[in-house]
Formats: structure tokens, sequence, C-alpha cells
């Protein structure tokens, strides 16, 4: 499927895409993961750089009117720091609503931490305490935004080539739907004040903290033993 270049805003720090990105009509061999919001796909460009795009499923978002969805990519778009995942393109046509954004070979921590063993391996010490420092960097320069997450888990942490870590779905808290915050907190990542539906900055540090002990001691947030 293509995906068109569009720049909502003149506004906007990033460019807008220049070139046609490929998914093979969102198979299954580029699926690369899935959330609650839709699914992820591998793109490929022409030019062989990858991509990865974020297929918008949510049956409440597919209501937002395309106003309400472009003011929603100006904001994610402005979002600029080396410790997030930055927006390059998006897509609001034909029916399909689309976030495209850097690609990131080493996938998303949560699978580095318990399903990929090689890069389990280059997990040492000193590269975990710095993806703690690296994600709390994030969730500083989001907070001093007047950017809520409401969303970070250690699968919302993508890793670099060099095993550096960047928070993904930065800016889509509006998009949650109020019937993801109790799957949140079953994970173990959602704090106590979320039941009534009070997302915040401190709920946020809550999130932070789950997924620091995760990344240190390298067992799940769900688990007994960590919570």
């Amino acid at each position: 499927m293509e995906i068109a270049s569009k720049n909502p805003s003149p506004t906007l720090t990033p460019p807008p895409l220049t070139e046609i990105v490929y998914t093979n009509g969102f198979s299954q061999e580029n699926l690369i993961g899935r959330g609650m919001l839709g699914m992820v796909y591998r793109a490929h460009l022409p030019n062989g750089k990858l991509l990865a795009v974020k297929r918008l499923e949510d049956a409440d978002l597919m209501q937002w009117s395309d106003k309400d969805f472009m003011d929603l990519v100006s904001n994610v778009s402005k979002l600029q720091n080396e410790n997030i995942v930055r927006l390059v393109g998006y897509c609001c046509e034909h029916g399909e609503r689309l976030l495209v954004y850097e690609h990131y070979k080493n996938g998303i921590l949560h699978e580095a931490l318990h399903l990929d063993e090689d890069i389990h391996e280059k997990l040492s010490w000193k590269t975990r305490v710095n993806m703690a420092l690296q994600v709390a960097k994030a969730l500083e320069y989001l907070h001093e935004a007047h950017v809520v997450h409401q969303n970070l888990k250690s699968a919302n942490i993508m890793l670099d080539e060099e095993l550096n870590a960047c928070v993904f779905d930065c800016g889509l808290a509006p998009l949650i739907p109020s019937s993801y915050i109790s799957q949140f907190q079953s994970s173990g990542y959602g704090a106590p004040e979320l039941e009534s539906r009070s997302s915040t900055f401190q709920s946020d540090v809550f999130s932070f903290g789950i997924v620091m002990l995760e990344l240190l001691i390298g067992r799940k947030a769900h688990h007994r033993a960590c919570i």
C-alpha cells in the first residue's frame, strides 16, 4: 500500500515524507508489532531505508474528524528529543490513519529482556543503567513539554543499533480508550490512581519505576515477585 507524503502544518519540525512507503499491502511478513491502537509494520523505501508504520485501527479513533487527527499529528511531530522515537510522516486518506516513524533495528526492550537471547546477552549492567537514564530523560522532556505519556512500558521502548533506548507512542495519550486502562494496570505498569481515570505526570513516574525495576532485575512487570 502507498502512503502519500503530507505536511499538516508549515510549523512542523520533521520534514514530510518525500517518497512512497511500501509495506507490501500490510503483509504479515512485514508485521513487527501490535498494540492497543493497531498494528505496526516494517516499510521499505525505494532508497533502501526502513521505516515503521503504525496502522491505527481503534474504532473510536476512526470517528475522529480529519482536523482533529491532523491536530494530533501536529502536536506529536513537535516532540523532538534524542530519546524519543521521531514521527516522520503520516497518512489520512482512503479511510486509513497511519503514523510513520523511524525504524529501530533492535526492536523493543520487552523482547530484548524476555525473548531475544542474542540481544539479551548484550545487556550488560552498564547498558541497562544507561537505558534507564535515557528513558528518564525522555520522560523529563515530555513532562517539561506538559505531555503525559500514559502508556509507558517496556514494549513502548525501542532500541537502536547501539542499544540506546528511545520511548515510543509519545503524544498519543488522547487516543487511548478508557477500556485499556484496566488492562494497563493489570500488566503491572499502571498507577493505582488510574482507576479513577486520573493520568498525571506522577502516574508516568510510577510506570517508569516499574520499567526500571524490570530492566534492572530482568523479570516481567506483572511477575508477583517484582511488584
